[in-house]
């Protein structure tokens, strides 16, 4: 499984990709490889968010449970506004 960090390190990766692509004039069908990747890291980030609203009791009870949850919401937020940014291109 992905841990948050790794999740958001490829999102960011896979942005500045397709940023410095379509600035130099490429064309969406030239992207595939990094909307794919993009769009992986975002679903990571989204079963993450999914799994954190309701862990299994052990995690519950598990110190730092809090900490992991606000990063994974931390990671999503960012992811969307890197979504948005992208939907300006």
């Amino acid at each position: 499984m992905i841990d948050p960090a790794s999740a958001i390190a490829a999102c960011t990766l896979a942005f500045n990709g397709i940023k410095k692509a379509v600035s130099v004039g490429k064309e969406i069908s030239e992207l595939g490889r990094d909307l794919s990747n993009f769009g992986k890291a975002v679903s990571d980030l989204d079963y993450l968010g999914n799994k954190a609203k309701d862990p299994p009791l052990w995690k519950k009870v598990k110190p730092g449970f809090d900490t992991s949850a606000v990063e994974i919401w931390a990671a999503q937020n960012r992811a969307k506004e890197m979504r948005e940014e992208l939907k300006l291109y």
